[in-house]
C-alpha cells in the first residue's frame, strides 16, 4: 500500500511538472522589408579548381538596388579554417550591382583534397521569402590540383545516357605532373572522372572501378565496373559492366576519339 502511494505522488509531481513547462513559441522570419536584397549571384560556380600557382577565389554577390555604396557582412565556415583567409564583409561600391567577395587560400591548402565552403548573407539584407530564383546562402567546393588539358575528342556513350543509338559530347582528356595520371573529367556527372594510368601508346590501365554520381530512381548509384580497356589509332575502348546495389545491367562501352592534341 504504501509503494502505490509512493508511486501515485511522484506521477502526480511529474504531470505537474509537465504541465507547468513553458510551450515552445513560433518565432517568425523577418518580415521582408525594403533594402538592397543581396544574394550570391547564379553566375558562380559550386566548384572551384585552382592552379597550383592560383592562392585565390573570387564568389560573385549581386543586389537589387544599386544606388548606394553598401558593406554586407558575410558569415563564412569552412570545415578547414587554417587553408583559408575568409573576409567578414564585402563592398558595394554606388552604382554597382556587384560586389567580389575575394577567399585567399594558405599555404594549408593541400592538393588534391576537396574542401568545402559554406557564405551566407544576414537575413535582413535578403528578400527570402519574395524572391525564389536567388539565395542568400552560397556552397563551394575547392580543390587545388595540376591537372591540364591534353587532348580534345568526342566521348561516345553506348549505356549511360544512350537511347536507341549512341549517345555523343564533347570531352576532355587531361594529365596530372604530380600524380602521373590521367583522367576523364565530369564524364558523366560534375565532380566524378574516370582516372587511369598510361603510358601514351599502350592500353590505359584502369581502376577496378568508377562511382559515376548517377543514380537510378530505384535502386540508387550506378557503378561502372572495368571489364576491360584498349588504346589503339587515338582512340580509347573502355568496357563497362554496370551496376546497382540489386545487382547489374550487363557490360556495355564507353568510347573516346581524340580529335585535337594539345
Amino acid at each position: 500500500m504504501k509503494r502505490n502511494i509512493i508511486f501515485m505522488a511522484l506521477s502526480a509531481a511529474l504531470l505537474l511538472a509537465f504541465a507547468c513547462q513553458k510551450e515552445d513559441t513560433y518565432v517568425p522570419g523577418k518580415p521582408t522589408v525594403e533594402n538592397d536584397n543581396v544574394y550570391f549571384s547564379p553566375d558562380n560556380g559550386t566548384s572551384a579548381v585552382l592552379a597550383v600557382d592560383e592562392t585565390e577565389v573570387t564568389v560573385l554577390l549581386s543586389r537589387m538596388d544599386s544606388t548606394d555604396a553598401l558593406t554586407v557582412p558575410v558569415t563564412a565556415w569552412t570545415s578547414h579554417p587554417a587553408a583559408f583567409e575568409l573576409p567578414e564583409k564585402v563592398e558595394f561600391a554606388a552604382g554597382a550591382a556587384t560586389a567580389e567577395y575575394k577567399i585567399k587560400t594558405t599555404d594549408s591548402l593541400a592538393m588534391f583534397v576537396n574542401y568545402p565552403v559554406r557564405l551566407s548573407i544576414p537575413e535582413e539584407l535578403t528578400n527570402a521569402y519574395d524572391t525564389l530564383d536567388v539565395y542568400p546562402r552560397f556552397a563551394l567546393n575547392v580543390v587545388k590540383e595540376d591537372y591540364k588539358t591534353c587532348a580534345k575528342g568526342t566521348w561516345i556513350d553506348y549505356f549511360m545516357y544512350a537511347g536507341e543509338e549512341a549517345a555523343e559530347w564533347e570531352q576532355a582528356l587531361q594529365y596530372s605532373e604530380i600524380l602521373d595520371t590521367y583522367r576523364f573529367p565530369d564524364v558523366w556527372y560534375p565532380g566524378y572522372s574516370v582516372e587511369f594510368k598510361w603510358d601514351g601508346k599502350g592500353n590505359p590501365e584502369m581502376a577496378a572501378a568508377y562511382t559515376t554520381g548517377v543514380e537510378d530512381s530505384t535502386y540508387g548509384m550506378i557503378t561502372a565496373n572495368t571489364v576491360d580497356a584498349t588504346y589503339a589509332d587515338d582512340t580509347f575502348v573502355l568496357n563497362f559492366e554496370w551496376t546497382v546495389s540489386a545487382g547489374s545491367f550487363g557490360a556495355a562501352p564507353q568510347i573516346f576519339v581524340i580529335t585535337e592534341k594539345l
